[in-house]
């Protein structure tokens, strides 16, 4: 090391004279160094490789082959820079998403404007183009709900069943499918989907209702009835359910019941008129019938055209005695709906209780053009046709009875009489004897019979018939007796 100049007065000689000595050397071989060509000067710098030296290098390459590599990035930084290095694509995929989205949810909203105002098949293709963008539960049971309403009852299951597939606990898929269900008379199925429906959703009033009817039309009635006690127990104020179970204890003969179901019915909805003719029947079957009217006009004053209430009214005047009010409240449903044969059939037996005869027949007629199997008016009419001297018309009639019911024992026993006044005695006891095979205790049978037998000369047998005539107006506490035992004692004499 050169000593700085203010260092120099403090160096001892020895000292002083070694540094002098290193300074000359080293300007000597700076003079030699440029002296020498330049060429040899990159010899060497730069001398030929050996064969040691390759080796060397050819080693040091291998050495760092060995060094342990860095390790894997963590999962946190790859997301970061997927994020990062693909948030082009992810914005431009968004971008086009949305705009899927938005086509889906306009075609949805078009669709749901369409049903709203029942346009169903428009509703339909509008939420089917929807599908074809996005397949979701919503769609599809938005289909569904516009097949129902097409009437294509199967197609909606169908497209039911596709969003519960997508969606499982969509309650109101499983109820839908019910009411589809139940409208196609598979009516155990309908009773599992609205199960279904309140395994999800417990409170769903609507289905337990459903439920309800289902079990209703199943005839299952007590079963009727707790479903549509569970429906009020969640919404007490739902006049439905009330009527329906109003509707549920009239068919199982509990008529006090459903009258106050459906005054419960009538408390929240009083022109629920369907409610006051079925509370007007109710009443009716247990005697009631001045209050049963009244009923059946609180029906008419909310529904003047209710041609039901019309005819119950028309037979609980009936039974009152009042035949001629009874005839215009029948004449004012046929007005409603001429069809109606159990009127024309009413207003036959009213006419006939007044004795105009005729006009029953025309009745009757008219009860059988629309219901030709109906076999009561065909019986009725014979006894028509019969009271008016018309006996081989009415033994006609009574065979047309018998030909759709063959154990109509009044029809046989009347077509025994009508034979017996046109002296077809044989005939006639035949006919009895099909009476007696139906109903072997009817005494005026046996009576009718023994007097057959007896114009034919058949004593004993007509003896036989009037004691059994004899016994079962005894028994069933008739008072023919006094009458038969004359017939009986008079043949007796006659043989003696």
């Amino acid at each position: 090391m050169i000593p700085q100049k203010k260092q120099w007065n403090k160096w001892s000689l020895p000292s002083k004279l070694t540094a002098i000595g290193t300074f000359i050397s080293l300007i000597a071989l700076i003079i030699t160094i440029i002296s020498i060509p330049t060429s040899l000067i990159f010899q060497r710098i730069n001398p030929p490789a050996t064969k040691h030296q390759i080796n060397e290098v050819a080693e040091g390459v291998k050495e760092l082959k060995q060094l342990v590599l860095s390790g894997n990035l963590s999962e946190n930084k790859v997301e970061l820079q997927l994020d990062k290095e693909l948030a082009p694509v992810f914005k431009e995929l968004e971008q086009a998403l949305q705009k899927k989205k938005q086509e889906a949810l306009k075609l949805y909203r078009e669709g749901i404007v369409f049903f709203d105002h029942e346009l169903y098949k428009k509703a339909l293709s509008k939420f089917s183009n929807a599908l074809k963008i996005f397949e979701i539960s919503a769609f599809h049971f938005s289909r569904g709900n516009a097949f129902y309403y097409l009437d294509r009852k199967e197609e909606a299951i169908k497209a039911y069943d596709k969003a519960l597939e997508i969606k499982p606990d969509l309650h109101e898929a499983w109820y839908n499918k019910g009411n589809a269900l139940s409208h196609l008379g598979r009516k155990e199925e309908a009773i599992k989907a609205y199960d279904k429906a309140l395994e999800i959703k417990p409170d769903l009033h609507e289905a337990w209702n459903n439920k309800g009817n289902a079990l209703d039309d199943f005839g299952r009635k007590e079963e009727a009835i707790k479903a549509y006690d569970k429906a009020l127990e969640i919404k007490p104020d739902e006049h439905e359910v009330w009527y329906n179970k109003g509707y549920a204890l009239y068919d199982l003969g509990r008529k006090e019941e459903a009258i106050k179901a459906y005054d419960k019915a009538l408390e929240i909805k009083p022109d629920l008129h369907e409610a006051w003719n079925n509370k007007g029947l109710a009443l009716d079957h247990l005697g009631r019938k001045e209050e049963a009217i009244k009923a059946y006009d609180k029906a008419l004053e909310i529904k003047p055209d209710l041609h039901e209430a019309w005819n119950n009214k028309g037979l609980a005047l009936s039974h009152l005695g009042r035949k001629e009010e009874a005839i215009k409240a029948y004449d004012k449903a046929l007005e409603i709906k001429p069809d109606l044969h159990e009127t024309w059939y009413n207003k036959g037996n009213a006419l006939d209780d007044l004795d105009r005869k005729e006009e029953v027949i025309k009745a009757y007629d008219k009860a059988l053009e629309i219901k030709p199997d109906l076999h009561e008016a065909w019986y009725n009419k014979g006894n028509a046709l019969y009271d008016l001297g018309r006996k081989e018309e009415a033994i006609k009639t009574y065979d047309k009875a018998l030909e759709i019911k063959s154990d109509l024992h009044e029809a046989w026993y009347n077509k025994g009489n009508a034979l017996s006044l046109l002296c077809r005695k044989e005939e006639a006891i035949k006919a009895y004897d099909k009476a007696l095979e139906i109903k072997p205790d009817e005494h005026e049978t046996w009576y009718n019979k023994g007097y057959a037998l007896s114009h034919l000369g058949r004593k004993e047998e007509a003896i036989e018939a009037y004691e059994k005539a004899l016994y079962f107006s005894e028994k069933n506490e008739i008072l023919d007796s006094k009458f038969i035992r004359k017939a009986i004692d008079k043949l007796k004499a006659e043989m003696d």
